[in-house]
């Protein structure tokens, strides 16, 4: 006796997860019932068996309709890809089983059940975040009217895994799926089909950081039908834009001043370092935000890391400046190439003002040139200082093209202009 009602048991528990199936052919629903009479004579309480599907002839599919309404997009985590959307779906589908003659018991119209006295498509959703299980619970009613025709509503939080592009982060749009599908069943079982209608957004509620723009529907077709809705989302960046990217964009603009800083003043060193210590944390702090993926990341992240290089570059030509600026032409005399060159570009001090010995900073610049007579043209004196004013404007002029060059890039790819 024991054993006998352990196989029962188990045969029970295959039907009920779908795992065991049985060969229809061409047989109608009564041979259908008397089969699994016959194999579950403990369950076969009625003449309704609620895991045999409802149409009269198995060998056609049962055709089952989808209609979702949102009511509050939750979150989009960019580190795990999750999604998560409070949603409730209206499910269609016919039963003939529970049909009957409104005159025959008081013109009653439409009767309900709970989910778990009738037969019911076990949706579930096929890309969940973390667990697969079927939508609904106990509490969940089935709507019935007199022709058999069934509406059951199931609402639920929906987390499913999204692929996050942060490409053009903070900037960017995403396009998140919710995959449905009838657990247990082969296309050749069960057709699902979206409604005709949109998506529903009767009673959604505006998130603080995404848009909704956007939604699709498909279905997908292979061992088993798939219902697809894509939600098209567009980031608001305007808290982004005023934390992150207007801060960046001035702190990049501030690193070539401290070439305009005067070389006596003991400050270039710290101003650079302050400054490339800045977008240290702002590259920190992009980091932890997008996802730990090499493929892609997002253009901002490598504007800073560039912006990052900038600046550390600013700080060795900072070193490099100053070294210049505070050699003694006694013992460093300058080469006759930066000789030239500031000559060239006739940047000329007054030794007078600096309180210089001529003796030890003249550098007489001989230019001659071939023609009828040869003339000597003498130029100003051309100290260390003098080079190192020359070194400064020009990394100053520099540094301004690179940060103007790296902001550019960085606007077309993120397609802001």
């Amino acid at each position: 006796m024991t054993m006998h009602y352990i196989y029962d048991v188990s045969l029970f528990m295959l039907f009920v997860s779908g795992s065991f199936r049985i060969c229809l052919g061409n047989l109608n629903r009564s041979e259908v019932e008397n089969l699994y009479a016959y194999l579950l004579p403990s369950a076969a309480s009625s003449t309704y068996y609620k895991y045999i599907r409802p149409d009269v002839d198995q060998s056609y599919a049962t055709n089952v309709t989808t209609d979702l309404h949102v009511t509050s997009l939750r979150e989009v985590d960019e580190m795990t890809g999750r999604f998560t959307v409070v949603t409730f779906l209206n499910i269609y589908w016919k039963d003939e089983r529970l049909s009957w003659s409104p005159s025959s018991y008081g013109d009653i119209r439409e009767i309900e059940f709970p989910q778990s006295e009738v037969w019911k498509p076990a949706l579930t959703l096929a890309n969940p975040f973390s667990l697969l299980k079927p939508l609904g619970s106990d509490g969940n009613l089935v709507r019935y009217t007199n022709n058999g025709d069934a509406t059951w509503y199931v609402g639920d939080v929906m987390q499913a895994l999204c692929d996050i592009e942060v490409t053009q982060y903070p900037f960017d749009k995403q396009v998140c799926p919710l995959y449905f599908r009838i657990w247990g069943y082969e296309g050749s079982d069960l057709t699902l089909t979206p409604s005709t209608n949109d998506v529903g957004f009767t009673y959604y509620v505006e998130n603080s950081e995404w848009d909704i723009t956007k939604t699709e529907k498909e279905v997908v077709v292979n061992e088993a039908a798939y219902i697809v809705y894509k939600f098209h989302l567009q980031r608001k960046s305007t808290f982004f834009l005023i934390s992150i990217y207007i801060p960046v964009v001035l702190l990049t603009g501030l690193c070539p001043l401290v070439f305009l800083l005067p070389a006596d003043s003991c400050e270039r060193v710290s101003y650079s370092i302050t400054c490339l210590l800045a977008i240290a944390v702002f590259l920190t702090i992009v980091s932890e935000s997008l996802p730990r993926s090499s493929s892609p990341m997002s253009v901002l992240s490598f504007f800073l890391v560039c912006d990052f290089v900038l600046a550390t570059c600013l700080c060795v030509l900072t070193v490099l400046g100053l070294r210049m600026y505070h050699k003694d032409e006694k013992e460093d005399e300058v080469p006759a190439i930066l000789k030239k060159i500031a000559a060239f570009k006739c940047f000329r001090c007054d030794s007078a003002t600096k309180g210089d010995t001529p003796s030890s900073q003249t550098a007489v610049i001989e230019i001659k040139e071939k023609s009828a007579h040869e003339k000597t043209v003498e130029f100003e004196e051309v100290t260390w200082k003098t080079v190192a004013r020359m070194f400064d404007l020009l990394c100053f002029f520099l540094s301004i093209g690179a940060c103007v060059v790296l902001l550019v890039v960085y606007l077309m790819y993120t397609n802001i202009v």
